[in-house]
């Protein structure tokens, strides 16, 4: 489970930007202490800890070394700064897009998303609305393994 409160060098001084963070690499990522924005929905939609991962733009993570995939399992969601937000999450193996999910997410609470998908290689978080877009997620249990199938025979 990421929680993002075990990034290193973690500051909480302003919204950071994640790279590399339990093998996987994220594009588009931050990460926040929420006691720095109070009046945020982000306390009420964070699962543990004080640091959530924080996006208003497509985010995308993938494993971070070549021939792994990924299960994602569940993870909690909660709009920033504005009710109504969408968020659509795709789930992709090999450029295909296998899985998608959206959902409405608002500031008074967390909500929780289950999806047990597996055989992936990117995921994909794309917030939308017509508002603040800014959404939080925190507890993302996934499971990174091998990627036996994508071999050869001779």
């Amino acid at each position: 489970m990421l929680t993002f409160d075990d990034i290193e060098n973690a500051n909480g001084t302003a919204p950071a930007v994640l790279t590399d963070y339990h093998g996987l690499v994220w594009v588009s990522m931050g990460y926040i202490n929420i006691s720095l924005v109070p009046t945020s929905g982000y306390d009420n939609m964070r699962a543990s800890g004080v640091f959530i991962g924080v996006f208003k733009e497509p985010v995308t993570f993938t494993p971070s070394t070549t021939n792994k995939i990924i299960t994602l399992n569940s993870f909690v969601a909660g709009a920033g700064w504005s009710n109504d937000v969408q968020l659509t999450v795709n789930g992709y193996y090999l450029g295909a897009q296998t899985n998608t999910f959206a959902v409405s997410l608002n500031m008074t609470y967390r909500t929780p998303i289950r999806l047990s998908w597996n055989r992936l290689d990117k995921v994909e978080l794309i917030p939308s609305g017509s508002a603040y877009i800014d959404v939080g997620i925190d507890n993302l249990c996934i499971t990174i393994e091998n990627d036996t199938s994508n071999f050869s025979s001779f």
